[in-house]
C-alpha cells in the first residue's frame, strides 16, 4: 500500500489553474467576437440599404438618361428633316450645299418671341451659309423649285450691343434685341433683315403707333402678326419650319440636362462601386469572425476536455490516496 501510495500522481494545481485561466481568456475572446460580429451585422444592414438606395437611384437617373437622350435624338431628327421638297434636297446635295450650316443652328430667340422671328424671316430662317454670295453665278441656269435662301458670311463692322442700344424714333425695341447670335459672322444677314423690325406688345399697340413708321420699317407682335403703316399681316404657321427655334432652343435645353443626368450618373455610378466594396469588405469580415470564432469554440472545447480529465484524475487519485491512508490506519490498529 505504501509502495501504491508512493506512486500516485497528483495532477498539479497551477496546471488547472493554467487552464482555467485559458479557459476564461477564450470565454471573453468569444464575448468580444460576438460584439464585434453584431456591429458588423449592423453596419452590413445599413450598408446593404444604402445600396439598394443608390442601386435605384442610380436605376433612376439611368431611365431618365435614356429618355432625355430619345428626346434628344428625335428632335435633332426632326431638325435634320426640315426641308420636305425633294427635288430642292436632291438639287441643294449635287451642289454639296445639304450639309452647310443653316441660319437657325447660329441663333437663339427669347422665349414667345420664336413665332415673331418665323413670321418675319419664313423661308430665310433656313437659309444656307455659304463663303461668298458670288456662288450663285454657277446656278442661276439650273436653279431648282421651292423657296430658298443664301447669305454670305460677312463680320459686322458695328458691334450688336451698340446699333441696339441707338436711340429710335418709335421707342421700341428692335426684333433683333430679343435674338442671341451665336457666330458673328450670321450678324450682318440678321442686321439687313432685321433691322427695320420693331417690337410691339400686341397689334393693339401696333395700331396706335404704325403712323409714326418710316417706309420699310415693320412693327410684329411676339405672336408674330406683323404691321406697317398701311398694312398688318397675321401670322399662322404655314410651313415645315414652324417651331424650329422653340426645338432648337429645347434641344440645347435638353442637352444641358443629359449633361447634368451623365455627371450625376457617373456620381451615382461612383457610390455603388463604393457601396458594392464595402458591403463585400464587411460580408468577407463577417466570414472571418464567424472562421475565428469556430476555432476559438473549437479551442475552448478542447481546454474543457483537458480541464474535466485533469479534474477527474485528480479527484480519483485523492480519493484513492485516502483510501490508501485509512487501510493503513486499520492495519496499524490491528497490529497494535
Amino acid at each position: 500500500l505504501l509502495k501504491e501510495q508512493s506512486e500516485l500522481v497528483f495532477v498539479d494545481p497551477s496546471k488547472l489553474a493554467e487552464l482555467q485561466s485559458a479557459m476564461d481568456e477564450t470565454e471573453r475572446t468569444l464575448q468580444e467576437q460576438d460584439l464585434k460580429h453584431q456591429d458588423i451585422e449592423n453596419q452590413l444592414s445599413v450598408a446593404v440599404q444604402y445600396k439598394q438606395q443608390v442601386t435605384s437611384k442610380t436605376q433612376t437617373l439611368q431611365h431618365a438618361l435614356s429618355q432625355a437622350t430619345a428626346r434628344f435624338g428625335a428632335l435633332q431628327n426632326l431638325q435634320q428633316k426640315l426641308e420636305n421638297n425633294q427635288h430642292l434636297t436632291t438639287w441643294l446635295s449635287k451642289h454639296q450645299l445639304d450639309d452647310l450650316p443653316r441660319l437657325w443652328q447660329h441663333i437663339q430667340v427669347q422665349p414667345e418671341w420664336e413665332n415673331a422671328l418665323e413670321a418675319v424671316l419664313r423661308e430665310r430662317l433656313n437659309s444656307i451659309e455659304v463663303e461668298q454670295l458670288t456662288l450663285i453665278q454657277n446656278w442661276m441656269d439650273s436653279l431648282p423649285s421651292g423657296k430658298w435662301a443664301i447669305f454670305e458670311k460677312i463680320q459686322s463692322a458695328i458691334p450688336t450691343d451698340t446699333q441696339q442700344s441707338i436711340p429710335n424714333h418709335l421707342g421700341c425695341e428692335k426684333l433683333l434685341a430679343y435674338v442671341t447670335i451665336n457666330q458673328p459672322e450670321v450678324q450682318c444677314v440678321l442686321e439687313d433683315w432685321l433691322y427695320h423690325v420693331y417690337v410691339v406688345n400686341d397689334v393693339q399697340e401696333g395700331l396706335v403707333k404704325r403712323l409714326m413708321l418710316n417706309s420699310g420699317e415693320v412693327f410684329v407682335t411676339r405672336q408674330g402678326h406683323m404691321m406697317t403703316r398701311t398694312s398688318s399681316t397675321f401670322y399662322a404657321p404655314d410651313s415645315q419650319l414652324h417651331g424650329v427655334l422653340s426645338r432648337q432652343q429645347e434641344l440645347k435645353n435638353i442637352q444641358g440636362e443629359i449633361e447634368q443626368l451623365e455627371s450625376q450618373h457617373h456620381h451615382q455610378h461612383d457610390l455603388l462601386e463604393t457601396a458594392k466594396q464595402q458591403n463585400a469588405q464587411l460580408s468577407n469580415t463577417i466570414q472571418e469572425l464567424h472562421k475565428n470564432s469556430k476555432q476559438i469554440q473549437q479551442y475552448q472545447h478542447e481546454l474543457q476536455l483537458e480541464i474535466v480529465k485533469l479534474s477527474q484524475i485528480n479527484e480519483r487519485t485523492i480519493h484513492r490516496n485516502h483510501q490508501i491512508d485509512s487501510e493503513l490506519i486499520e492495519i496499524k490498529q490491528t497490529l497494535d
